[in-house]
């Protein structure tokens, strides 16, 4: 047996060497005969050495059981296995508690990777609608379907007087609604050149006429004439008066009147408002032009016009280019006539 290349054990209480492979030997110092290479040797003798060989063989196994029991929980001999990690000489596959070898782990396959989502284009753009043309503007009827009439009213001085009832009722009827069979524009006109604010345009701020200017007062004859006829001709018809232009100034100017121009302006409006009974009736200021003795006009139509929530001093100094002196070019007249029913639309139109 290879295992035992050098022993030293006790055997019946005699020495013992091993074989080193010579063919001479020296006598030991032990009772034992020495081996002198002869067969029949009566020492060691085929049934000596059988029998002492049982005897290493059999403490062998005693020792070997003893090592085996002596391990808790295993009662085999566990098997060396070869090395498949690699690492430290740790068997990749360790016996267990139980004395099974555990087995080796199934590698789990690697996920399918997932493919990327397919990008969802960009929506079409929409176009824009096409914007819807307003409508042109159309006047209202009644709500019980009865005929409207509205009635504006033009007063003042010479540009008031050029600018006329018919450009006037024009301009108003494009900006504000065309003449239907339900609903009429009309313009009252009554001016004349060369007068002034605080005699002849005169209002004492009362339905009493008689402290009035003569201006005013034919100016009041004329228009109660107009309505009565209108009614006449129009018996079914709603009539309203709806607001009053005014253009005049030019005159007070000449006279240095700016101071009182103010006061008298408020008064004629309060006194055509309560002659017409419509308290709150529009009131359009024509502002005069850019002349160097006009500003005082000038600023006391503004200020009328910022202290009356129903009155408006209209800017007109886009007429500067087409005015000859204190008057204006037809196309003058024209352009007053569109800022004036621009103004009302803007202010006061519902």
């Amino acid at each position: 047996m290879h295992y035992f290349s050098n022993i030293n054990n006790q055997a019946g209480g005699a020495g013992f060497r091993s074989w080193t492979g010579s063919a001479t030997n020296t006598a030991p110092s032990t009772p034992t005969a020495a081996w002198s290479g002869s067969t029949q040797n009566p020492v060691f003798n085929q049934n000596n050495t059988q029998q002492l060989l049982l005897m290493l063989l059999m403490q062998l196994l005693t020792q070997l059981s003893q090592q085996l029991a002596s391990q808790p929980g295993s009662n085999q001999v566990q098997t060396a296995q070869p090395d498949h990690t690699g690492t430290n000489g740790q068997s990749a596959n360790a016996a267990t508690g139980s004395g099974t070898t555990a087995p080796v782990p199934t590698p789990v396959p690697a996920p399918t990777p997932v493919p990327a989502p397919t990008p969802v284009p960009a929506p079409t753009p929409v176009p824009a609608p096409t914007p819807v043309p307003a409508p042109t503007a159309t006047a209202a009827p009644a709500a019980n379907g009865q005929k409207v009439i509205d009635v504006f009213l033009l007063g003042g001085q010479s540009n008031a007087s050029a600018l006329g009832a018919k450009r006037l009722e024009s301009a108003l009827e494009n900006t504000l609604g065309a003449d239907t069979d339900t609903h009429q524009t009309n313009v009252f006109s009554y001016a004349v050149g060369g007068t002034n604010l605080y005699s002849q345009w005169k209002g004492d701020g009362t339905t009493d006429a008689s402290k009035d200017g003569p201006m005013y007062k034919t100016f009041q004859s004329r228009l109660d004439s107009y309505m009565t006829k209108l009614r006449q001709d129009n018996p079914d018809a709603q009539i309203n008066i709806k607001g009053m232009f005014w253009h005049q100034g030019e005159s007070d100017a000449i006279a240095n009147r700016g101071a009182q121009y103010e006061e008298d302006l408020t008064r004629f409006i309060q006194d055509v408002r309560a002659t017409t009974d419509v308290n709150d009736l529009p009131f359009m200021i024509g502002r005069l032009n850019a002349i160097k003795k006009h500003e005082p006009i000038q600023q006391a139509q503004d200020a009328v016009g910022a202290k009356d929530p129903n009155a408006v001093s209209v800017n007109l100094e886009a007429l500067q280019p087409m005015a000859s002196g204190v008057h204006f070019t037809p196309k003058g007249y024209d352009t007053m006539a569109r800022l004036f029913a621009e103004a009302y639309k803007a202010g006061f139109a519902s």
